[in-house]
């Protein structure tokens, strides 16, 4: 799950990093970090 998490931080960082940055794809990449991020602490608390 971690490497999850990861993986789309990465992701975003990349698309962060671009010139021409595109605005509704960094947004969709932060809510899938921030569903990831939930899902992993929601797995922590089982």
């Amino acid at each position: 799950m971690l490497d999850k998490v990861e993986k789309i931080r990465e992701k975003l960082n990349k698309q962060v990093n671009l010139k021409d940055v595109n605005t509704k794809e960094v947004l969709k990449i932060s809510k899938e970090l921030d569903e990831a991020i939930l899902e992993y602490y929601k797995e922590g608390i089982k």
